[in-house]
């Protein structure tokens, strides 16, 4: 199999190099000091590599993924593998949707490494366990996520002109007593209004809701009034 690899740093290139080419099965046929050389160095290529050892961060923190997708684009045979120092779930998502179809961290064992391009190189419809799990967890949290913020704005709809007022302060930090202040009333109707908007949105308290609802910047993204 043909490998091409793409790393900024020379020792880390000559590392896996010499790797590759201890194996009878396999040879490097380029080396790249970053995803644009690597982009270039295939627009002129007279034979395409089988597969693409791509480091994530080389002239910026992203530089892997951009040429993942631009290689993905238009080499979708090439298989290409990040590599990494450490596994950034956020980052080797972000390469398996760009393109990448697993990834090395860079301390692996000579033995994992070439057994994981054995088997990029051997499958055809190839994508790493680890890296498909990743993104199945990180997908499925985002859609309860997305679920979640639809559920507590259709509640919120429900709340009086009064209860939004609160909700507002709340949201900005304010407590009770400048609450009561601002909207002429006591206290303790301010605590019987806010005890009425928790149980309309299903919080079990002020902070859980507050902390949610900026998590969520429900209150940044909208306007209710």
């Amino acid at each position: 199999m043909r490998i091409m690899l793409c790393d900024d740093i020379k020792s880390i290139r000559e590392y896996f190099e010499k790797i590759i080419n201890q194996q009878e099965d396999m040879e490097v046929i380029y080396g790249a000091a970053s995803g644009q050389e690597a982009v270039e160095y295939l627009a002129g290529a007279g034979e395409l590599p089988d597969i693409i050892l791509m480091d994530i961060q080389m002239e910026d923190e992203k530089a892997g993924i951009t040429a993942t997708r631009q290689i993905h684009e238009r080499y979708p045979q090439i298989k290409i593998l990040m590599l990494t120092i450490h596994e950034n779930d956020d980052l080797l998502i972000e390469a398996y949707l760009a393109g990448a179809v697993d990834y090395i961290v860079k301390d692996t064992s000579p033995g994992i490494i070439c057994s994981t391009l054995r088997n990029a190189y051997e499958n055809e419809n190839f994508i790493g366990t680890i890296i498909r799990e990743k993104t199945r967890e990180k997908l499925d949290k985002d859609k309860l996520m997305e679920a979640s913020m639809v559920f507590v704005i259709n509640k919120m709809f429900k709340l009086t002109s009064s209860e939004w007022r609160i909700l507002q302060q709340l949201y900005e930090g304010k407590k009770r007593r400048e609450i009561a202040k601002t909207e002429y009333l006591s206290e303790e109707t301010v605590k019987l209004h806010i005890r009425h908007i928790l149980r309309k949105l299903e919080f079990s308290s002020s902070r859980e809701m507050v902390e949610y609802l900026k998590k969520m910047k429900l209150l940044d993204y909208y306007n209710w009034e």
